[in-house]
């Protein structure tokens, strides 16, 4: 079974990771190092790595739960076909919309995982299944709102900003990719097709509004209660991105190889300060 042998893949480099941080920083994405160094080999290599044994062995479970009968459907390239496009679909337009932010970095497989649980929706939204912690029979609709509610709202870590904005960037380019590998049932079940990928949209606007982390509902209530601004003349175009200053370029060589904990509180600020500038 091709789900269990990518399962099994991922649990040995997480526990590689957990083993070696140098090895964990060498996996995780990083929009700098993809975009200055070339390294893009981390597009595919942060889903290889977590934050802690309880998120990956949650992402394992829903895995293997519905990715089964996706590959029974699809066969193994459809499978990964599914949940590497969710991966990489997810990095590449995160990193394209979050190119000045240098402290823009995350690892995990939720991606991929959340464009397996829609695959599987697409197939049959009203199969049920039963797992931990939850002894009800739950239709698999429920099961892909609960992953992108988990997705939107449930990390809690430095990264996070970055890591919901990626996974739910990748999860509808992997219901995209879904639907045309499925796109007879993408046909017959068009209704939850669509309201799958427009709740994934309105996920992903909402970490877009909510970058700094704060409280949702401080958030929602300055978003909805904003006055109308006035139109903008013109808008001026982009200048090119200058490279950073000699001593930014090592803060992040320092980062690249020995992690963000590295770093001192005054390294920090110059970083925060730097990115603050070209954010203008």
């Amino acid at each position: 079974m091709f789900t269990i042998l990518l399962i099994n893949i991922i649990a040995f480099t997480t526990w590689m990771g957990f083993k070696n941080p140098g090895f964990m920083d060498r996996m995780r994405f990083s929009a700098y190092a993809v975009k200055s160094r070339g390294e893009l080999q981390r597009v595919i290599t942060s889903a290889l790595v977590h934050a802690s044994w309880s998120e990956f062995i949650w992402l394992a479970l829903a895995l293997f739960l519905f990715g089964l009968d996706v590959e029974g459907a699809g066969g193994a390239i459809g499978l990964y076909l599914i949940f590497a496009w969710g991966i990489i679909g997810g990095n590449l337009i995160a990193a394209r919309l979050n190119r000045d932010d240098m402290f823009f970095s995350y690892f995990g497989m939720a991606a991929g995982v959340n464009s397996v649980i829609f695959a599987f929706v697409l197939l049959g939204p009203w199969r049920t299944i039963i797992t931990f912690p939850i002894p009800l029979p739950l239709p698999a609709w429920v099961w892909a709102f609960l992953q992108l509610g988990l997705t939107t709202f449930g990390f809690r870590s430095y990264t996070e900003p970055a890591r919901r904005f990626a996974n739910l960037a990748g999860s509808a380019a992997g219901l995209l990719v879904a639907g045309m590998i499925f796109h007879e049932y993408a046909r017959a079940n068009f209704a939850w097709f669509a309201g799958l990928l427009a709740a994934t949209l309105l996920c992903l606007w909402l970490v877009i509004i909510n970058r700094a982390g704060l409280p949702w509902g401080l958030v929602l209530r300055a978003q909805f209660s904003r006055s109308p601004r006035p139109r903008k003349q013109s808008k001026p175009s982009r200048k090119p991105a200058k490279p950073p200053p000699q001593d930014v370029d090592a803060l992040l060589d320092k980062i690249s190889a020995s992690g963000l904990q590295s770093l001192t509180e005054e390294e920090r600020s110059r970083l925060r300060e730097y990115s603050e500038k070209q954010r203008r």
